[in-house]
């Protein structure tokens, strides 16, 4: 019987650390399409079940795309959660190594959901992260506090308005 491993990862600007579980492997790979490519090299013929990562405000956008394009199970892990179960385990210390590992622990213990990739969602997750353009009328630049609160608004009413049009599952339907 094949032995399952679960993979952790801890997404920065530069750099994915990589956690494989149970055989303790840690590794690092720049976070580009070169590393990625390299990632999906060394994680393809293992038997991983699941590779967990914490959201790190988009720069994890990429590697989601690039392991779900190899058909690899990608599971996004809340970082609260992820915090708790760490206290709970004891572990105070924090760095790349070690949020690596925990990411892989909590995938291979906690129940966690598939990330799906979908394509409205990802364009909406750019235009509300990404910052105004230096063709702002009126003479506006990016630094215009102002300016930057409007626009996370607008694109707040839109998501919201986007969601409320979105048909609930039939199991969220009021009855």
């Amino acid at each position: 019987m094949e032995k399952l491993s679960y993979g952790g990862i801890d997404v920065s600007k530069d750099c994915l650390d990589v956690v494989v579980l149970p055989e303790g492997w840690f590794f690092s790979v720049s976070n580009d399409t070169a590393g990625w490519a390299e990632l999906v090299a060394r994680l393809r013929p293992l038997a991983v079940s699941a590779i967990g990562l914490e959201p790190s405000g988009g720069y994890e956008r990429g590697i989601i795309r690039a392991l779900l394009a190899a058909g690899l199970s990608v599971r996004r892990i809340n970082p609260n959660k992820l915090r708790q179960f760490a206290r709970a385990r004891g572990v105070l210390a924090k760095n790349d190594r070690l949020d690596a590992r925990l990411i892989a622990e909590y995938v291979a213990i906690m129940p966690t959901r598939v990330v799906q990739r979908d394509d409205a969602v990802e364009r909406l997750a750019e235009i509300v992260t990404m910052r105004p353009s230096s063709s702002l009328p009126f003479g506006l630049t990016t630094h215009c506090h102002t300016c930057e609160r409007a626009i996370s608004a607008v694109a707040a009413s839109s998501i919201r308005l986007w969601i409320g049009t979105q048909p609930l599952p039939a199991s969220q339907e009021p009855r």
